[in-house]
């Protein structure tokens, strides 16, 4: 808005701080340049508008940050990750030790910038996942939260991932939902109602939060259901048993956003079984990008064993390479009777790998981890399909009668084992 803008902000800031002197006044200006420019920025921020904290760009580095971060009494939110689509492209990119760039600035801003007790960081409601990670990396600072509301961002996932050991620590943000609604001071009024009902639930009630890996399952679950991977009608499966419920998890080569918080969430899984291959390898067809996208989160090399062998060339069942005697994790989107993974094993086997485990995105709840462990392979299954359920319940998303459905269909399974 030119001129009038500036004066309009700056009344605005005088407004608050004589009016409500308890209210903390953040300019979201993202800062981020060299270092002398930085204290114009300060003296803008600080001097002029009177505000208490500023946001700003990690990138320049502490050094150049230091106008922002050294004033006595006030404060500065770096912005780890952002909220909008696309943000993963460069912010999610992978580091030597496997963790995704914008978790190693978290750690470095947490172990080295917050001498003065006074930096923040700022990490997404829309992305539970992501924010839970966040926390988990700096356990103890506070995290200004943008995203909910017309970004799509839940209040109750974002208490969940964001809140510190002590139930603080989260200043939640909600902008265009209110500027932009007809009646502004009674959308404000809803919103605020909202966060105090939750608060409220986690200070008096003691309600749990959830870990960072149940926070970033949730979301994955409610992401399938929403593109039509996990659906609920009758159809039959390769058993010849007619289920109420399907995974279609092929779909997530279509959705690589997805992908990665898949990959993401199943290398948690097989880092919490203790389970380290020399090689990854997808199962023809659904598990062959989950193997490549696996490996991208991991490093760890990936293969894949063929539905068929060619028939020509050199006629392998087994792509990939490896070192004789190598251990091999299979992967595959889901697991149902297990009769199906057997099979692929003595092509491993052919191939000259150890093979003790194989990791799912999805366990059924039909017996196929049972099954396997008869012929000593280990399932780690990310999620099972008994709490994708409770996840989708949960959210409103399904009905307790798909729930009971379900759950009658696992039982006749189980009976007929």
């Amino acid at each position: 808005e030119g001129e009038a803008g500036i004066t309009a902000l700056r009344l605005t800031c005088e407004y608050i701080k004589s009016r409500y002197p308890h209210i903390l006044v953040i300019l979201d200006a993202k800062y981020s340049d060299v270092g002398h420019v930085l204290e114009r920025c300060a003296h803008e921020a600080f001097d002029l508008f009177g505000v208490d904290a500023v946001t700003a760009m990690p990138a320049p580095g502490r050094m150049a940050l230091a106008p922002l971060i050294s004033r006595p009494g006030k404060g500065c939110f770096m912005v780890v990750r952002t909220s909008n689509p696309g943000a993963g492209e460069l912010q999610d990119l992978l580091m030597p030790n496997g963790d995704p760039l914008y978790v190693e600035i978290t750690h470095r801003i947490y172990s080295s910038w917050n001498i003065n007790g006074n930096v923040g960081l700022v990490a997404p409601a829309t992305d539970p996942g992501v924010l839970a990670k966040v926390r988990q990396a700096a356990p103890d600072i506070p995290i200004l939260c943008p995203g909910v509301g017309a970004q799509g961002g839940e209040v109750e996932a974002a208490v969940q991932a964001g809140l510190d050991a002590d139930g603080a620590g989260l200043l939640i943000n909600v902008s265009r939902a209110i500027m932009e609604a007809a009646d502004p001071g009674e959308a404000a009024r809803k919103w605020r109602d909202q966060m105090e009902v939750v608060r409220t639930r986690y200070r008096e009630q003691g309600v749990p939060t959830q870990t960072a890996h149940e926070n970033e399952i949730s979301d994955i679950v409610k992401e399938l259901f929403r593109i039509g991977a996990i659906r609920f009608e009758p159809v039959t499966l390769k058993s010849g048993l007619v289920s109420p419920y399907y995974n279609n998890l092929r779909l997530l080569a279509s959705y690589p956003p997805l992908l990665r918080k898949v990959a993401s969430a199943m290398a948690r899984t097989m880092e919490a079984a203790g389970v380290k291959p020399d090689v990854l390898i997808g199962i023809a067809e659904a598990g062959i990008p989950l193997a490549v996208a696996l490996s991208q989160e991991t490093g760890i090399p990936a293969g894949y064993v063929r539905s068929s062998a060619k028939a020509h060339g050199i006629k392998r069942m087994v792509e990939g390479a490896w070192q004789e005697g190598a251990t091999a994790v299979l992967v595959d989107d889901v697991v149902s009777d297990g009769a199906s993974k057997l099979e692929v094993l003595e092509h491993l086997h052919a191939a000259g790998l150890k093979v003790r485990d194989i990791v799912v995105l999805v366990d059924r709840n039909q017996g196929g981890p049972e099954l396997m462990a008869q012929h000593n392979l280990r399932c780690q299954a990310t999620v099972t399909m008994r709490e994708a359920l409770q996840v989708l319940l949960d959210a409103g998303l399904i009905g307790q009668e798909k729930v009971e459905a379900s759950e009658r269909f696992m039982a006749e399974v189980a009976r007929a084992r």
